[in-house]
């Protein structure tokens, strides 16, 4: 829209073709638009804290102009990219920036590892 100088667009129903709106650059960059106070405590509250259940102190979560910046480290090796793209979810987050350890390499947990008693 911006290259193109174009303010405002239509919404059209896919089905019969009629208008059903007007969508501005405004409503597009709104969701840009959020402090990054409230990016950061969603990032540690909802995310970390209550959808992850991890202790945000184990993280040092930065936010400048959308961009988070997460340091510190996961119990285990497989939630350091679910927690990421949580975090890329959160509205208003641009990029996130990982720099995330983790404990355990879970990875490395197999299937193909002997089993723990005499298979009967």
């Amino acid at each position: 829209m911006h290259t193109a100088a174009v303010k405002r667009l239509p919404v059209v129903d896919a089905v019969t073709g009629a208008l059903v709106g007007i969508v501005t650059r405004g409503d597009l960059l709104r969701v840009y638009a959020r402090p990054d106070t409230e990016i950061h405590d969603e990032v540690r509250d909802q995310v970390i804290l209550r959808e992850f259940m991890m202790d945000p102190a184990r993280f040092v979560t930065r936010v400048e102009d959308g961009v988070v910046s997460l340091e510190g480290t996961c119990e285990r090796r497989s939630l350091v990219p679910l927690l990421v793209r949580a975090v890329h979810a959160v509205e208003g987050v641009v990029k996130v920036d990982n720099r995330l350890g983790y404990d355990l390499d879970d990875r490395e947990l197999s299937t193909h590892a002997p089993w723990p008693w005499p298979r009967v």
